[in-house]
């Protein structure tokens, strides 16, 4: 059985599953325990434990398709750059799960104006509204979306991902650690590319942040008034442990974009993060110029 027949049966098993119990709204990442049924370094496609009905499954699949096959007929001259991330990446083309959607509409524009457009024009978008680590490590791994023939390119890559996991349940440290599989896997399938990680943006949104307490509850007992203590936990973690790790290995090819103090900056009266979580037009454009600085310090291999 080839690759791409054992992709599509796996995919119609987790379809099957998620078919037979209809919505999934009542089926939780992790339970009152702190147990959670997908793990953040190890991928997995989306499930009935990250999806919230067999709607968005079915979304999700197509979607997710649709990158596979428009990475895999892009000629390699028109590819200097990926974006690979959740819905904040996805935002850049103004879709959520491929299609349009109206709270994106002005991200795109900001893209073709910031530095990271003008400066990297053959760019492609691979951002899935609510995948967390798990989910874009298998997307890179099994999913299509890094083909064989990138690994002979010089091109960049910039990752986003994690905050979808802290809203399910994941631990802080867990994510990060998922964080730090999705970079080395990057690095392992471009070796002659350079990656840039970026933190995990900051979020102010109170997001499902009821129902995963418990387990995850302040000292209290109570919901965390916000994600911004998790995310700031994570981001040390990445910062002092797995970005070292990364950068021992892999030296000046890894590093880390550190954009989130100029969005708190910009973001005091909610100016250009209005849901606390996604950035907008404006948001988005600060980040891309961010990402382009931070990405220029980068190097190719031999380079």
């Amino acid at each position: 059985m080839d690759t791409s027949t054992e992709r599509t049966l796996f995919l119609f098993v987790i379809i099957i599953a998620v078919t037979s119990l209809g919505d999934t709204r009542s089926v939780s990442m992790c339970n009152k325990d702190g147990i959670c049924h997908e793990t953040p370094w190890i991928p997995s496609p989306r499930t009935v434990y990250s999806t919230y009905s067999q709607r968005q499954m079915q979304q999700w699949n197509k979607a997710q398709n649709a990158l596979a096959h428009r990475i895999s007929d892009v000629k390699p001259d028109k590819l200097d750059l990926l974006l690979l991330g959740d819905s904040i990446t996805e935002s850049w083309e103004g879709k959520a799960l491929g299609q349009p959607h109206q709270r994106f509409s002005g991200p795109p524009a900001s893209l073709e104006d910031c530095l990271l457009g003008r400066q990297w024009p053959n760019v492609q978008i691979h951002g899935l509204s609510g995948d967390q680590t798990q989910h874009l490590l298998w997307r890179i791994e099994s999913g299509g979306e890094l083909p064989t023939f990138t690994r002979d390119l010089s091109i960049s890559a910039i990752i986003l991902i994690g905050t979808n996991n802290i809203h399910t349940g994941h631990l802080p440290n867990n994510t990060a650690k998922g964080i730090h599989a999705v970079a080395e896997t990057v690095l392992e399938k471009l070796p002659k590319g350079r990656v840039l990680v970026s933190q995990v943006l900051p979020r102010s949104d109170r997001t499902h942040i009821e129902r995963i307490c418990p387990p995850r509850c302040n000292r209290k007992g109570e919901p965390y008034a916000s994600y911004l203590p998790a995310v700031e936990i994570i981001n040390h973690i990445l910062e002092n442990v797995h970005m070292k790790q990364l950068k021992e290995k892999y030296g000046n090819r890894v590093g880390l974009a550190k954009c989130n103090q100029i969005l708190l900056e910009e973001n005091k009266t909610h100016v250009i993060m209005p849901d606390g979580l996604h950035p907008n037009g404006r948001g988005m454009h600060i980040l891309g110029n961010c990402f382009a600085k931070q990405l220029e310090l980068l190097k190719f291999p031999n380079g």
